[in-house]
């Protein structure tokens, strides 16, 4: 497809925009936030205020602007890869195993109850919800044993 470059390159350029955006807006707001938080932008926007001694708060470093959006995408496209591949994995072990995908979902509805549209807001109000899925969180161990999504070679001594 001759569009190929064109559309990777529009696409990369879109991705820059909004992660650069995002950036920008969190540098700005970053002492209106009462809460510390955990998300990988602030954290490369703490270690930057930190190392860099910067007092121009106006503005962000043009290098490590470009720096950060480059590694923040990382970040992104490595998490959706991983889950997505480890979802795929699951839903693919649990098709070749009726038995093991009708004892989780038991465990889904003893958990959660019936009504599968309220899910999601029950782990809202309480995320520790998903500790109690003993079954389920063996199935995504035992998925992850089988494919991991982060491999590495490894080799072995006969000793």
């Amino acid at each position: 497809n001759i569009f190929r470059p064109f559309v990777h390159w529009w696409n990369l350029r879109q991705m820059d925009t909004y992660v650069g955006r995002v950036l920008e807006e969190r540098f700005a707001s970053r002492n209106l936030r009462s809460k510390k938080t955990k998300h990988v932008i602030d954290l490369a926007l703490e270690t930057y205020l930190k190392e860099n001694n910067v007092n121009d708060t106006s503005k962000l470093d043009p290098r490590f602007k470009d720096a950060a959006i480059r590694n923040i995408k990382t970040f992104i496209f490595a998490g959706h890869d991983t889950s997505s591949s480890t979802i795929c994995y699951a839903h693919y072990q649990l098709s070749q195993n009726p038995e093991a995908l009708v004892r989780l979902r038991q465990e889904c509805e003893e958990i959660f109850g019936p009504d599968v549209t309220k899910t999601g807001d029950m782990i809202k109000e309480d995320p520790y919800l998903l500790n109690k899925m003993k079954y389920g969180d063996a199935v995504v161990r035992e998925t992850l044993r089988l494919h991991s999504p982060a491999s590495a070679i490894r080799s072995g001594s006969k000793e």
